[in-house]
């Protein structure tokens, strides 16, 4: 199984007391260390409405998200992905910043087409933003002895949408040209 809980180290703990009388008894756990995953605290994306647009003239939009991890010290880097909902790349935003540390990015929808349409002629898109730990590693199909297995730990998808209204085609104003 490749839970964290299961797979995470276990270490000994034992604690020897003595009082005045040199008494001493001696006591002692296993104690099981697993791993807590990042938290996406709070995301936007601006605007939440946009015109479909086209490279010469890009209509953004925005997306913004804090993130944090209690053991943010131990854990090390991450890395934050933007799904933008339209079948275009996900952006991934590296990131070794502090804990609480905002990352954002940038998106330019071309079509309203490529996100869930609407009979008004705008589409919703469905944006995803997830934090995964640096070490959100796949497992190795061997482990080295000695070695825990590096499991991945992610936030939970923070769910986003931005409404893409269409741009109606338009008739150019300019008289044919005919040749006689």
């Amino acid at each position: 199984d490749d839970s964290p809980a299961l797979n995470a180290p276990q270490y000994a703990v034992s604690v020897r007391v003595h009082d005045e009388d040199s008494f001493a008894t001696t006591g002692g756990i296993r104690a099981t260390v697993t791993n807590v995953l990042p938290v996406i605290t709070s995301a936007s994306v601006l605007p939440t409405t946009q015109v479909e647009s086209s490279d010469a003239v890009p209509a953004n939009v925005t997306v913004s998200a804090t993130f944090t991890d209690p053991a943010i010290e131990l854990d090390g880097d991450y890395t934050t992905t933007i799904s933008w909902g339209d079948g275009t790349a996900d952006t991934v935003l590296p990131s070794n910043l502090p804990d609480g540390a905002t990352v954002s990015a940038a998106h330019h929808y071309r079509d309203n087409d490529l996100c869930s349409p609407s009979r008004s002629g705008a589409s919703v898109c469905n944006i995803s933003v997830t934090t995964c730990e640096a070490s959100a590693l796949p497992l190795l199909p061997f482990q080295p002895q000695g070695l825990a297995p590096l499991i991945g730990l992610c936030s939970a998808p923070f769910p986003l949408t931005v409404t893409i209204n269409n741009v109606p085609p338009t008739v150019g104003s300019e008289a044919p040209v005919l040749n006689q």
